[in-house]
């Protein structure tokens, strides 16, 4: 999941910290490594990548798992880094870690579409009940014609067509 850059943490020192200052005083440029995390409309979408173990302050990972702060680092920008926080089990392979945190552009494609075409936006919210329900519908319809468009245009046989056997 994304965070601010004033997360409290504590880094492998076991010092208060926070992902901006870890970024400074901790990761070197050798720990960045280029990879895709997922394609886009232009292909490959590319940062450099660095990741480093640390805690939450106050919140212990569940046992077998563990926090890693999670940095991306823009190619053309180099000021343009975003920080991950990870939660996963111990020995979880970076590309794997990069891959999850690249599915952020499907989600928000996915509530971009949903805004344009169901009107999920198109409620004030007044009361968790109401809203909740307006949300639900919402997904149900975008899931229901997402399906429909997946399959518009597959070769049905002839007789499902003509309405079953003459």
């Amino acid at each position: 999941m994304a965070v601010p850059v004033d997360l409290p943490l504590i880094n492998v020192r076991k010092e208060p910290d926070r992902p901006d200052r870890i970024l400074k005083k901790c990761v070197s440029e050798s720990d960045f490594e280029r990879r895709s995390c997922g394609d886009g409309t232009k292909g490959g979408r590319f940062y450099d990548w660095a990741s480093i173990q640390v805690t939450v302050k106050d919140q212990e990972p569940a046992e077998g798992f563990a926090h890693l702060l999670l940095i991306r680092r823009g190619i053309a920008d180099r000021s343009d880094i975003e920080f991950f926080l990870v939660h996963a089990p111990h020995g979880t392979p970076h590309p794997e870690m990069i891959a999850v945190a690249g599915m952020r552009w499907k989600i928000e494609d996915c509530n971009g579409e949903t805004k344009d075409l169901i009107g999920l936006d198109q409620y004030q919210v007044r009361k968790w009940t109401p809203w909740h329900r307006h949300i639900t519908t919402c997904m149900l319809a975008h899931a229901f014609l997402a399906v429909q468009a997946a399959s518009l245009g597959k070769a049905q046989p002839a007789q499902e067509r003509m309405g079953g056997p003459r």
